[in-house]
């Protein structure tokens, strides 16, 4: 299969040695991050969509190629760098898990005839607050490390995938080092990483030199984990970073308590 990939350079060996091409234009399926982001106004007024100024606590997720898979996923952001949502505000994990239930917006015949016309292949998100519209647009974001973890078989199986997916939850966890979030520090840091480990392990800006990782960055990688419940899953990606011999090392650990599912799971599900 001809893909066309922007911004997922981490995906580009994984993608080959599935029997993948990487080409540049042409008629092919398009992984792109260039193109996340919420649909301006008058698109969302074409479509009929009205969204509440309200902060997101979970998304709804579809992946559309020509039209929507039948796999619907609930992500939940999981904020701040310090335990208990303290520090600084940004992504610092990402729940996810498929679900039973999908929201009627993607059934819109107008929205599949847009993203038709836009030759759109791809993620497209609906962001809810309880049961409010606050944001519709297009992207996976952290997202796409979730979905590696939760897959067996190829990446790019997962767009013309008949069955619904087990309910069963994926993490991803941002693993940074002091001073982070300053991007850069003074000295540099030499850690090694197991086979096992690399497994659920997507490292960002490091040089690599034998079994040895290099780098003067302090924003390191996602790491990842699977399992059919949600403690479990943060156990198993709780032993990964653990596991990690790096100076000053930054993650969160109250993963599970800090989604709250029990919030939200009523308006995602259907059991």
């Amino acid at each position: 299969m001809k893909i066309k990939l922007e911004g997922f350079d981490f995906l580009k060996d994984r993608l080959i040695s599935e029997g993948n091409e990487l080409v540049e234009m042409g008629e092919e399926i398009k992984l792109s991050t260039k193109t996340d982001g919420p649909f301006p106004t008058p698109i969302l007024e074409a479509l009929g969509i009205k969204v509440d100024n309200l902060p997101e606590t979970y998304r709804i997720v579809k992946f559309f190629n020509y039209d929507f898979s039948p796999q619907t996923i609930v992500t939940i952001p999981i904020v701040g760098m310090m335990q208990s949502g303290l520090g600084f505000p940004l992504e610092s994990g990402l729940a996810a898990r498929f679900i039973d239930k999908e929201p009627d917006i993607f059934g819109s015949d107008t929205l599949i005839e847009v993203l038709r016309e836009m030759h759109y292949v791809g993620f497209v998100y609906a962001a809810y607050n309880t049961d409010k519209l606050c944001s519709f647009g297009l992207g996976a974001g952290m997202y796409i490390y979730n979905l590696l973890e939760s897959l067996e078989g190829k990446l790019i199986s997962f767009i013309n995938l008949e069955d619904r997916l087990l309910e069963s939850w994926t993490l991803s966890v941002v693993l940074s080092r002091y001073p982070f979030p300053f991007r850069k520090s003074d000295s540099e840091l030499c850690f090694k990483v197991t086979p096992q480990a690399k497994r659920h392990l997507h490292l960002f800006n490091t040089e690599k030199n034998k079994s040895m990782f290099y780098t003067s960055n302090t924003f390191l990688g996602i790491a990842t984990s699977w399992a059919t419940t949600l403690h479990e899953a943060e156990n198993r990606v709780m032993r990964t970073l653990d596991g990690l011999d790096i100076h000053a090392k930054q993650y969160r650990k109250d993963l599970a308590d800090s989604v709250q599912w029990y919030k939200i799971k009523d308006y995602v599900t259907t059991s």
